[in-house]
């Protein structure tokens, strides 16, 4: 599988030491370069990973993760960081990897090998709705709800109206990302921002999601193993 990576980090010099060692790990991956984040902003989409300085002049790397997150981006995060502290703030970025410069070789392709394992059995999600349909990475949805005998899917860039029921669609997401919090609601369990006592704040969501009396508790347990494995990876 060939993949795009995208490098930014305002000191050239650990830029092109930074393709140099993705290069020696596999010639064939497209590997670019470039130094602020705000040049990130409208060429990521065309890349699988991005590595992302974190502390950059002007827009810095958290930053640009954020901006990224709200213009829908998928692609995978990488921060490259000179601190070894885990940093909240990449769960609300979604971010796969924190790597310490300079970098280890091994490290790199051993997360290299797993993102491309990952991409391959990503979930894509078929909405066919009237005479338009949709493929989607399940990275994309945000959270779905019920009405009537249909279904709004509200992903990272649009809501989708489908006319499958909420039933169907938990089927369909039935993996660890999604959790059906509610009769009328699935969530993503990376969209998550707070916790309430009954309900769950989403990013970017304005209304806050009920959360069924009776399954308040299964949902806060496996919330907590998601951040917990996603912690992991750091």
């Amino acid at each position: 599988m060939n993949i795009k990576i995208l490098i930014c980090d305002d000191e050239p010099i650990l830029c092109k030491k930074t393709q140099e060692v993705i290069k020696s790990i596999d010639p064939n991956i497209d590997a670019d370069t470039c130094y602020l984040g705000e040049s990130v902003i409208d060429i990521a989409d065309k890349y699988d990973i991005i590595f992302l300085d974190i502390d950059m002049p002007g827009m810095n790397g958290m930053e640009t993760a954020s901006l990224l997150r709200r213009r829908g981006v998928s692609s995978y995060i990488v921060f490259l960081t000179s601190h070894s502290e885990f940093m909240p703030e990449a769960f609300e970025v979604r971010a796969y990897r924190f790597l310490t410069k300079p970098l280890d070789a091994n490290k790199v392709s051993k997360m290299i090998d797993e993102i491309k394992l990952e991409m391959s059995s990503r979930h894509k999600v078929i909405i066919k709705t009237g005479d338009r349909e949709y493929v989607l990475s399940s990275d994309e949805i945000v959270y779905l709800a019920a009405y009537g005998d249909g279904t709004y899917i509200y992903t990272t860039h649009d809501v989708i109206d489908s006319s499958k029921s909420l039933k169907h669609w938990a089927e369909v997401l039935s993996d660890k990302q999604f959790f059906y919090v509610h009769k009328s609601y699935i969530v993503s369990y990376a969209y998550i921002s707070e916790l309430g006592k009954m309900s769950v704040k989403l990013r970017n969501v304005k209304e806050e999601i009920p959360v069924s009396r009776r399954k308040h508790k299964e949902f806060r347990e496996k919330y907590i193993s998601y951040i917990t494995t996603c912690a992991r990876k750091q």
